[in-house]
């Protein structure tokens, strides 16, 4: 072995050495208690039958959870060009704040839950260079109007943007990061968060251009064809994907932690025993342990709306586990 190749071999043992002993730091993260949070949609509330402000204020006074992740839907806050209505999401940060909960707002048009975008009728027949001027001016509205909110702990631009899930138009990540330069441009006092799918991406991908990345974290999804499966990744992968968004010096969170069933059917289809069946609380706890090993430190659970349903239909055991599980 020549010199050359000798140096070659000992960087490469050292590299993997560093890695290790940094990947080592990174689980030992896991024995410091996290901090957990929660998305909460109040459409899907809705959709559930349910009083999304009363499943809100249980939510924060149940629940030991210090921040929420809300997502604002553009075609509700502007039904047509001259029309904003702020009112519900006014009422959903004062409470937030009364409760001393941090929000993250996702702004855009693609946001959390199905059908993940939210394009407004009147903004539909427009061309690009119209729907983009129209995007932005909205979301420069949105900032001016909640960037002093003492509730508001950071924006979430997008959600997923470079993921093609949901209904949604082709990924345009140019049109991300002007959305990303107006809001910093408005408001340099809160960080940005991007999110990507935790199973089906390389975080590293949009790391650079945040300072917060979120990651989903589903273990069990179902096809159309009602097929399930369990994603088999270890946690230490994503252990490696945050280990490497931190050289960027870039915060990893969990966006998403699976908390509630992939239905393939409508709730309706199901006996409240049916629905409590198809998650349970046996499966949030592994869930909770999963997320748990691979060191990263804040979890936001993904289901309260669903849990809340649960209770209201004679099956408390999720609503009450969650109480349990998140205060252990």
């Amino acid at each position: 072995m020549n010199g050359t190749l000798r140096a070659f071999f000992l960087i490469a043992v050292l590299g993997c050495a560093g890695l290790f002993v940094l990947l080592y730091l990174q689980f030992n993260k896991a024995i410091t208690a996290p901090m957990y949070g929660a998305t909460f949609s109040p459409a899907y509330a809705a959709y559930l039958g349910l009083d999304p402000r009363e499943v809100f204020v249980a939510t924060l006074t149940d629940m030991p959870i210090r921040q929420i992740r809300l997502p604002l839907q553009w075609n509700d806050i502007q039904p047509t060009e001259d029309t904003l209505y702020f009112e519900d999401i006014d009422w959903y940060l004062d409470t937030a704040a009364a409760h001393n909960v941090h929000v993250t707002l996702a702004v855009g048009n693609k946001v959390p839950r199905w059908p993940e975008c939210y394009t407004p009728d009147w903004v539909k027949p427009f061309d690009q260079q119209a729907y983009e001027q129209a995007l932005l001016k909205y979301l420069d509205t949105t900032v001016i109007r909640y960037r002093t909110h003492p509730a508001l702990e950071r924006w979430q631009i997008e959600n997923e943007p470079l993921f093609p899930f949901g209904n949604c138009p082709k990924s345009n990540f140019t049109l991300v990061k002007k959305e990303i330069t107006h809001v910093r441009a408005l408001d340099d006092a809160h960080p940005v968060q991007l999110t990507v799918s935790g199973e089906q991406q390389i975080w590293a991908s949009v790391a650079k251009y945040t300072d917060v990345l979120g990651a989903s974290m589903y273990r069990k999804v179902a096809l159309p064809n009602g097929w399930r499966f369990t994603f088999p990744i270890p946690a230490r992968v994503y252990s490696l994907q945050a280990l490497s968004v931190s050289f960027l010096g870039t915060k990893v969170v969990i966006s998403e932690l699976q908390a509630e069933p992939w239905l393939t059917r409508p709730y309706g289809d199901y006996t409240p025993a049916e629905a409590a069946a198809l998650f349970t609380p046996d499966e949030l706890l592994k869930n909770l342990r999963y997320a748990h090993r691979t060191g990263i430190q804040e979890i936001s659970l993904w289901g309260v709306e669903w849990w809340y349903y649960l209770k209201q239909n004679g099956e408390p055991a999720l609503w009450q586990s969650a109480q349990e599980l998140l205060r252990d």
